[in-house]
């Protein structure tokens, strides 16, 4: 799904803090394709399973992802990966098959209570376009969205629905999955049954501070078409 520049940039601060794993994968055109699939973090994780049932694990590396920049244009621009070059994993993956163009690669941020759900608050995907690589380090650009084939505005402003990905990183609804107050879904409404006022009365019954419906995607301030509205 497409990226926005503030999307990119709550990403990558929320990679730097525990429990969120900013995961990336990039295919290799072996035959069959493999997976290089790294986690920015010191340990390894698992996230999401194989076709055979068999969760896939992501390895340590040292990566980032850079706020994406619109051309004069004001076109979308391009994704860049930075990556060491120390261990050179991916120098050699770029010598011998021609700098990887063309090949998909995914970014993913997941918190550590959803590594089991295999469900990440964001992902991405698109193609590497171009490399280049130095001693230090690894960059791989990567083709994003047409800005003319986007939606736009991308959110409809609306008074009582929120617009957030539930759970997603301008959500952030933490609640462990395992904590007796945690609500699976939401129903996107401000003061609905399963709406972002009960996720906020569920995170205090977990002992956590009240969030929601503070972080709530909400417009309230949009007036009501008729005396019926909500």
């Amino acid at each position: 799904m497409p990226l926005n520049p503030a999307e990119v940039a709550q990403a990558n601060k929320l990679s730097q803090q525990e429990p969120w794993f900013l995961l990336m994968s990039v295919e290799i055109p072996t035959a069959p394709p493999t997976r290089y699939r790294f986690v920015n973090n010191k340990e390894s994780v698992e996230f999401g399973q194989s076709s055979t049932g068999d969760p896939i694990p992501y390895y340590p590396f040292d990566f980032g992802v850079e706020p994406i920049k619109q051309d004069s244009q004001g076109g979308g621009g391009d994704v860049r990966f930075t990556a060491q070059n120390v261990t050179r994993e991916l120098q050699a993956a770029l010598d011998q098959y021609d700098d990887l163009i063309g090949q998909p690669i995914d970014v993913a941020l997941v918190h550590r209570s959803r590594l089991n759900s295999g469900v990440p608050a964001f992902a991405w995907s698109g193609k590497v376009i171009s490399s280049d690589s130095a001693e230090g380090n690894v960059v791989l650009s990567a083709g994003l969205f047409s800005l003319y084939r986007r939606q736009f505005p991308p959110h409809r402003a609306l008074r009582s629905r929120c617009r957030h990905v539930y759970a997603g990183p301008l959500c952030q609804y933490f609640v462990a999955p395992t904590d007796g107050a945690y609500l699976p879904t939401c129903d996107f409404t401000y003061n609905g049954p399963n709406g972002c006022t009960a996720h906020g009365d569920s995170e205090v019954a977990a002992g956590l501070a009240r969030m929601h419906p503070k972080l709530g995607g909400f417009f309230r301030g949009i007036p009501r078409r008729s005396g019926l509205g909500a």
